[in-house]
């Protein structure tokens, strides 16, 4: 395993694309918060008129503990699709561009090997980068609290399992495209693509045919969105984003937003079944 692994790192780290997506996203998630830090607008204006629920939710600072994880955790989110899945495809489309993969299996590797290791690449990658994700929400927390104590620490700590898994769960719809696709520009305009396809089946599906089920929300991007949901207090558009959410809810008599537990099991089972199929694909297919 560790020599699998230590092979695609040799690969990886020598690629240009990578090390610039590692860079931006190393360097962008801390900038990030910066940004929302210096640009957070006066929710006074925003709160007139809105009931004391509302105005509690809004009234929290999302930098402090124990909010730190779920606003922070959502800024790493746009990171977690955008970067770490341009990386996801790099890793499959790579073999196919510097034509390496043939190489790979003539000089002994089998071709369940090979697609074991970019699988334990992509899951090395998840928490290597949820790691610094951890560091970095725990010093952004510690920097904004004023008391400071285990309790308010840990209190949503659950975020980062959810964390892992959302980075694996794009990564792994990126490298299933990578597979199906080959090509690495392709693949990316497809993948970024995927997320509008998927929007309009959505509302398609509550438009159109009027499902008002809450399985309408157990799409792949859809669940993987909602393990690190956008955390309320982060900005003032959130203002208009919580009443759509209660006006949806009310119209659809679903919640907006798929439960923790709902989105992990949704998750894992797109991430088995995207695993599956490029398995199948990498099988099949020509070298």
């Amino acid at each position: 395993m560790l020599h699998l692994l230590h092979l695609e790192w040799k690969k990886l780290s020598a690629n240009r694309t990578f090390v610039v997506m590692s860079v931006l996203y190393f360097f962008f998630l801390p900038a990030s918060y910066l940004m929302g830090k210096l640009m957070r607008p006066d929710f006074d204006n925003s709160l007139r008129g809105m009931d004391d629920i509302a105005k509690q939710i809004f009234g929290q600072d999302p930098y402090m503990f124990p909010h730190t994880w779920q606003s922070f955790g959502y800024l790493g989110s746009w990171f977690n699709f955008y970067a770490l899945g341009i990386i996801g495809i790099l890793i499959i489309t790579m073999e196919y561009n510097y034509k390496t993969m043939r190489q790979s299996i003539i000089n002994g590797l089998t071709r369940t090997e090979f697609f074991m290791s970019k699988m334990m690449m992509i899951l090395a990658i998840s928490i290597v980068f949820s790691m610094y994700f951890c560091v970095m929400g725990f010093i952004i927390g510690w920097l904004n609290t004023d008391t400071v104590y285990m309790a308010k620490v840990t209190q949503n700590i659950h975020i980062i399992p959810l964390y892992i898994l959302q980075i694996l769960g794009f990564m792994s719809l990126a490298a299933f495209i990578g597979w199906m696709f080959k090509r690495f520009a392709l693949s990316i305009i497809i993948y970024f693509m995927y997320p509008l396809f998927e929007g309009i089946l959505k509302w398609t599906l509550f438009g159109w045919f009027g499902l008002k089920s809450k399985i309408v929300l157990c799409l792949p991007v859809n669940a993987m969105e909602d393990l690190v949901p956008i955390f309320l207090p982060f900005g003032g558009m959130n203002v208009d984003i919580y009443k759509a959410a209660k006006d949806f809810e009310k119209k659809t008599e679903i919640p907006f937003f798929l439960s923790f537990g709902e989105a992990a099991i949704v998750t894992i089972i797109f991430v088995v079944l995207f695993s599956f199929f490029s398995y199948r694909r990498f099988i099949k297919s020509d070298l």
